[in-house]
């Protein structure tokens, strides 16, 4: 249970960060990549053997999320973020 305690409050910091984006802090987009960009560099070099593609797909997940953050609903940002946390901790 404790895990699902920890589980919410990275959901609720995510959604946090997530409004200040909204609100064009450029601190939360810092932070943001800071928090997001190693499990998207280890999803996406799993996807390609080849790191210059890898790094091509991590920077277009990038432009599209910095694109299309405003228009992201809480319960959206909250759903996935709890999804890749299940996901991310599912073999454990």
């Amino acid at each position: 249970m404790a895990d699902e305690g920890f589980a919410d409050r990275r959901a609720l910091e995510d959604e946090w960060i997530a409004v200040r984006c909204q609100l064009g802090k450029r601190a939360a987009f810092d932070e943001l990549i800071q928090r997001w960009h190693g499990p998207i560099w280890q999803y996406v070099s799993r996807l390609s053997d080849d790191d210059d593609a890898a790094h091509d797909i991590a920077q277009d997940i990038w432009l599209r999320v910095l694109r299309g953050i405003g228009r992201l609903r809480d319960r959206v940002w909250r759903h996935s973020a709890r999804r890749h946390h299940r996901s991310a901790t599912a073999g454990e």
